[in-house]
């Protein structure tokens, strides 16, 4: 992912897929540093980019094309969808494909009291 945004996402529907647990634990503390103005720029596609990305590389063909229409709208998704598909992210969803223990109807349906989708 070329920029933050949608990366703990991945990694927490990676690991559920792949048939290990992710925990929340309430007691522990993480410190942010937070700024007044970014040091960087925003861009948006790339954000756009990172959701496409979550989907293509663990969502079945449905899941996958409702993603596609709820962000078609956004700036440049174009160019999200064409840094997502030239990258590694084919290659990447066969290696999880082949790896994973669960399949997306399982996360959805674990999740489906906290994902209204």
């Amino acid at each position: 992912m070329p920029q933050w945004g949608s990366e703990d996402m991945e990694l927490c529907v990676r690991y559920w897929l792949l048939g290990y647990e992710v925990w929340v634990v309430p007691e522990v503390t993480v410190l942010h540093y937070f700024r007044k103005a970014r040091p960087y720029g925003i861009q948006w596609h790339l954000l756009t980019h990172n959701v496409l990305r979550v989907a293509l590389l663990h969502f079945n063909d449905q899941r996958l094309a409702r993603v596609a229409s709820a962000l078609r709208n956004h700036v440049r998704f174009g160019a999200a969808l064409a840094h997502a598909v030239e990258s590694d992210v084919w290659q990447k969803r066969a290696d999880f494909a082949a790896r994973r223990v669960r399949d997306d109807d399982w996360l959805f349906e674990k999740f489906k009291d906290s994902c209204n989708v």
